[in-house]
């Protein structure tokens, strides 16, 4: 995969801008919808996690995946080298109209030739597709290992891992710091408040969280890095993907950081410094043009990844965590909107992707 100078620099320019509003977009969301009291928090939670399930899961699937199976190509360049190709196959077939070789032996060893592709294509497919199991596999091994790390107290409140900080059953607790905010400052829970200050007034909860949270941006600076070097389109799925599962992860872990005593302006900056982590690992996903292949096996990573938090986590949470205020079949029609929205979004950039480069 050749890239050329002048893509490099909009591939950079298009991530900067598409981290920035991601980090803006989820800080805004985790500042403002903890303050929503009530059943209608979690039947807007239903909506957001549902909507971040598809938006992953269809990213993945529609496009990433056929990415590093080489189905989404340049298809104007591959004609175009097909069509060089035949050109010179012809002419030389001319100019070599009296030689010794045969069309026998042509044909023979196209047919090798073939082979030989074919077979080395089969592979590259088991190994890029066993990198996407291989992800999964690691960031279940990190969160089981960190869930059993993490003192029981703070499992109650953070139940899921803080390493991958997918801190979904925290969601459904926003409720309880969100009451107790009084002009910008929280009541210190007792069960937290007993931990010890590690450093800058931070309890070791806080600071776990944030450990967790600046590791788990860097790696989607990476995924959206490595998209955008591909292409535009690509970039665009990915970056909407990361939005979405990044604004509920981010109202949970806004509530865990109140939980722990702090203020909401001083949660928000802490969240802030942690956020930016993912222009790190976004200089490296794009930085990853220069090493043949490397964006392919990066992005079967992502594959990986996107689909571990979205069906093991995520949509797990949905199913277990349902509210019980809610008939059934509410909570599965809100459920449904954010499903069907979200592979909707991802869908149409995909189908409309030449009129959506153009505009």
């Amino acid at each position: 995969m050749v890239f050329e100078s002048p893509f490099r620099f909009n591939a950079l320019i298009w991530g900067v801008i598409s981290v920035a509003l991601i980090s803006f977009l989820s800080l805004s969301g985790a500042a403002i919808l903890p303050l929503i009291n009530g059943t209608s928090r979690r039947r807007w939670m239903n909506i957001f996690i549902a909507l971040a399930v598809a938006t992953l899961s269809s990213d993945a699937f529609l496009h990433i995946l056929p990415q590093v199976l080489g189905i989404h190509g340049d298809h104007h360049v591959h004609n175009e080298d097909h069509i060089s190709i035949a050109t010179t196959v012809r002419s030389e077939a001319v100019n070599l109209g009296n030689s010794s070789i045969t069309e026998d032996d042509n044909a023979r060893e196209t047919e090798e030739h073939h082979d030989e592709e074919h077979s080395l294509s089969e592979k590259e497919v088991l190994l890029k597709m066993s990198a996407v199991l291989l992800a999964v596999y690691v960031l279940y091994v990190v969160e089981f290992i960190a869930s059993r790390r993490v003192p029981e107290r703070c499992r109650k409140v953070h139940n899921h891992d803080v390493a991958s900080n997918n801190s979904h059953n925290a969601w459904v607790d926003v409720e309880k710091p969100a009451e107790h905010i009084v002009n910008g400052q929280e009541e210190i829970s007792s069960s937290l408040s007993s931990e010890p200050i590690l450093f800058c007034g931070l309890r070791s909860t806080a600071v776990l969280i944030l450990f967790g949270d600046g590791v788990h941006n860097f790696i989607d600076g990476i995924a959206i890095g490595a998209s955008f070097a591909v292409s535009a389109r690509l970039g665009l799925t990915t970056s909407i993907a990361v939005i979405c599962h990044e604004l509920p992860q981010e109202i949970g872990d806004f509530a865990v950081l109140l939980e722990g005593g702090l203020s909401v302006r001083r949660a928000l900056i802490m969240n802030l410094f942690s956020a930016l982590t993912a222009f790190g690992g976004l200089f490296v996903g794009l930085a990853a043009i220069n090493i043949e292949n490397a964006v392919e096996w990066l992005l079967a990573l992502t594959a990986g990844m996107f689909l571990y938090v979205a069906w093991l986590n995520m949509l797990v949470h949905l199913r277990e965590e349902a509210a019980d205020t809610d008939p059934w079949y509410l909570t599965l029609v809100l459920q449904s909107i954010g499903f069907i929205g979200g592979f909707i979004i991802i869908f149409v950039i995909g189908w409309f992707e030449e009129e959506i480069l153009t505009l």
